[in-house]
């Protein structure tokens, strides 16, 4: 009688325990490597590591920082990482040739009026007040090929100026600022937050913004994305379920804390506090829309960046 007493307490006991275990507790732990580009547009990812969102989700999640998206890409198919973070454009190019990426989620995007993140600036010893007054000028960009390669050559011919008609010169986005500084560019095309590091610096003003046409300005471009190669997306829906969820609990909390988000960057990044406190955070989501995507695309085959006309709808995950 004891025995069966002792039983039947043991297994209530048991039950009670099981049923107190969150799903997060019962779950195994996830692996996920992360190729990214250092940026404000990894605020997300630094915001769920720090605030334990990753951890909730029994992910163990490893950032591997790289200093190029081209780079970051071939972390991504040499099996180095599982999933990459950075610019739409090389992954859209990488498709483009047969590389068998897809986006998995949206990472944040810009949306005139509202935020922009790539922008060409001209010096104020330039006389550059006008895409037009670039003729003849020193333009400065991070890499040939990158989106603010494709920015500049788009807004030239926009404005119907060759770009034989400037001279293209390779700077990093850190050493922008020093190139206006001394006379080595007449005008950058720079991202967040070298660009409001420069604005703050007077040294130059905003001639044009955006890397997509004028017309499309207004739509959600989509600027930071996951991605992964379709063979990992395929065996490994339970991983990107939890990576999802953790980073959506941080776009929620960035939103509801940007002051503290910005603790957080100024942190990661080692950024002067005045210049992330002068930061318009732009809108970080896990969605990506397609007519903005679209638009990136478009703005590439323009450009000759792409040789042939794609669709959004190639890049996403679910696509069949």
């Amino acid at each position: 009688m004891n025995t069966r007493r002792h039983f039947t307490t043991w297994l209530t006991a048991s039950l009670i325990g099981a049923a107190l275990i969150s799903p997060a507790q019962a779950q195994e732990v996830k692996k996920l490597r992360v190729a990214l580009v250092p940026g404000i547009g990894c605020l997300s990812i630094y915001v769920a590591a720090v605030k334990g969102f990753f951890k909730a989700e029994n992910l163990d999640l490893e950032e591997i920082p790289i200093n190029t998206g081209p780079g970051a890409a071939t972390a991504v198919t040499s099996n180095s990482a599982d999933v990459g973070y950075g610019g739409t454009l090389p992954i859209i190019l990488a498709r483009s040739h047969n590389i068998p990426f897809r986006f998995v989620m949206g990472g944040y995007y810009e949306q005139a009026p509202l935020s922009s993140d790539d922008a060409i600036i001209a010096s104020n010893k330039s006389g550059i007040n006008s895409v037009a007054d670039l003729k003849g000028k020193v333009i400065a960009v991070n890499n040939a090929g990158g989106v603010n390669d494709q920015q500049v050559r788009l807004k030239l011919a926009e404005a119907g100026i060759p770009i034989e008609s400037v001279k293209i010169l390779s700077v990093p986005f850190p050493q922008m600022q020093a190139a206006l500084q001394i006379g080595n560019a007449d005008a950058v095309a720079t991202v967040e937050p070298f660009r409001t590091a420069i604005l703050l610096a007077k040294l130059g003003k905003v001639i044009a913004r955006g890397y997509v046409k004028d017309k499309d300005l207004t739509k959600a471009v989509p600027v930071g994305v996951f991605y992964a190669t379709e063979q990992w997306i395929n065996g490994n829906a339970d991983t990107l379920a939890r990576l999802k969820r953790s980073i959506e609990k941080a776009n929620d909390f960035i939103k509801a804390n940007p002051a503290e988000a910005k603790e957080i960057l100024v942190q990661r990044l080692r950024l002067p506090a005045d210049v992330v406190g002068a930061l318009t955070l732009p809108p970080y989501t896990t969605t990506i829309d397609p007519a903005g995507l679209q638009a990136v695309m478009d703005a590439a085959l323009s450009v000759g960046f792409l040789k042939k006309p794609m669709k959004a709808q190639e890049m996403f995950a679910d696509s069949k």
